[in-house]
């Protein structure tokens, strides 16, 4: 049977993550969109009741400092609010302090409120860092957040056996994404968003 190329790229994508059978996919049309659609598919997972009856409580998403603008943007688009995002520092490699993001956590559910989404980035816009997925990993393990691998501007490394080790630990994010039009050299933007689970696709987009 004929496969259509976009489904091939996703499939051989995730196979190179580790993602495991229930994988999914879609292409959107840059980063930001791929970064806002990871966001829906953890507010909704976090949250059930609101695709229905909309936001009730406040939500807390988990960024560096040093990551992407299209977070805070985002989380205004979603109804979260850019006051509910956390711009947690980042070490003087531009690298997310993870002991510093659990702080924050801890401080967020004492107060009341439902932490749902980390942000990590691979490849950061000014000094091109990587946040240290494992650790980063563990800690939404350990407090059942959505894990987010912004890999918009160097995920592409991906394909790379010399570099795929920056990216170490993806395998273990809930969504992943990569800039086929940075790395790569498509000449249309095209960004590749990867998820463990495509049930969340269906339950937010479908």
């Amino acid at each position: 049977p004929q496969v259509g190329i976009e489904k091939e790229i996703i499939k051989k994508s995730c196979e190179l993550i580790s993602y495991g059978d229930n994988y999914g996919g879609t292409f959107a049309a840059g980063g930001s969109m791929s970064n806002l659609m990871a966001l829906l598919m953890a507010r909704d997972r976090a949250d059930k009741t609101v695709v229905s009856g909309g936001m009730h409580r406040k939500m807390v998403v988990y960024t560096s400092e040093a990551s992407h603008y299209s977070t805070p943007k985002n989380a205004a688009f979603a109804g979260v609010g850019r006051d509910q995002v956390r711009m947690i520092p980042s070490d003087e490699r531009g690298l997310l302090i993870p002991a510093d993001l659990e702080t924050s956590i801890k401080e967020d559910i004492e107060n009341g409120l439902m932490p749902f989404f980390i942000n990590a980035t691979a490849g950061t816009t000014v000094m091109g860092a990587f946040d240290p997925i494992n650790p980063i990993a563990d800690i939404a393990e350990k407090y059942n957040l959505w894990l987010h691998v912004d890999g918009a501007y160097c995920g592409s490394v991906l394909f790379s056996e010399k570099y795929r080790h920056l990216i170490e630990g993806v395998n273990r994010s809930d969504s992943f994404n990569y800039n086929a039009h940075k790395m790569l050299g498509v000449p249309l933007s095209c960004s590749v968003l990867l998820v463990k689970n495509k049930k969340h696709l269906n339950d937010s987009f479908a």
